[in-house]
């Protein structure tokens, strides 16, 4: 499997903390920075805010590391590993 088609994490929106949705200022940094264009737009009373595509999402953290909200609006949350088995599952 490629690097790039492995979701080591998902990103969420923090609306409390999001100039867009918030403060009702445009800002799309977040999307600008995605590499996957996961972060997509809804329009909420004529602004434009972000929110993640969790089937584009790969959780880089390239939006996290570019958000200009203090404290930061957008955080990548890691996906929950799967165990590796050492010997198959029985049929049952």
């Amino acid at each position: 499997m490629r690097k790039q088609q492995t979701a080591i994490g998902l990103a969420q929106v923090c609306k409390s903390r999001c100039i867009a949705w918030e403060r009702h200022e445009y800002c799309v940094v977040c999307q600008e920075y995605c590499p996957y264009h996961a972060i997509i737009e809804v329009e909420r009373n004529g602004v434009m805010c972000p929110i993640v595509d969790a089937d584009k999402c790969r959780g880089c953290g390239a939006c996290e590391s570019q958000c200009p909200a203090l404290p930061i609006a957008i955080v990548v949350n890691g996906r929950a590993r799967q165990p590796v088995l050492a010997h198959p599952s029985p049929q049952l």
